[in-house]
């Protein structure tokens, strides 16, 4: 049994009848039956504008195609970047308020009048998900202070200007 599939046939495979369609519909149209050399060497030249004409078109469909993969590359990309952007947003946040609370005096153990701010082992028992993981920890605070939620001065962490907009504005 013969098995056609439409959609992976060889585009040129019906090139010549195509050809000789083209041919006897201009004979037709000049009140002939016949196509003569000037009839098929017309033909000739549609067919070419026409197989130009169909590259150009499976090479827009082409980009297209690619385009619209790089753009879902691109999104997935964003939204792995956006999770680990939210997750360290987070994390700052998390430091932000172990400072304020501290800062309020909720840990005066830890604080005195003479070294105000929180001590690097303020934040790794205030932020017990960051404990053992120092680069995460460090991000954090660096991603606290560039929002200015936290000051950092001589290696203690003070409330920064911002620090009300911790729970967000």
């Amino acid at each position: 049994m013969l098995q056609f599939d439409l959609l992976h046939t060889d585009p040129d495979s019906h090139a010549l009848l195509t050809r000789l369609k083209v041919a006897a519909a201009a004979a037709l149209l000049h009140g002939t039956l016949d196509v003569d050399d000037s009839l098929w060497e017309w033909s000739g030249l549609v067919m070419r504008v026409s197989d130009r004409v169909r590259r150009g078109c499976q090479d827009i469909v082409e980009a297209r195609h690619k385009a619209a993969a790089e753009i879902r590359v691109k999104a997935q990309r964003a939204a792995e970047a956006g999770a680990v952007e939210a997750e360290s947003e987070a994390d700052a946040r998390s430091v932000a308020k172990v400072v304020a609370r501290h800062a309020d005096g909720a840990a005066p153990d830890r604080h005195s009048s003479s070294h105000p701010g929180c001590p690097p082992g303020c934040l790794t028992s205030g932020v017990k998900r960051l404990r053992g993981q120092g680069d995460r920890l460090a991000a954090a605070v660096d991603y606290a202070t560039a929002a200015q939620w936290v000051d950092a001065l001589d290696g203690r962490l003070r409330p920064g200007p911002q620090i009300g907009q911790v729970d967000g504005p």
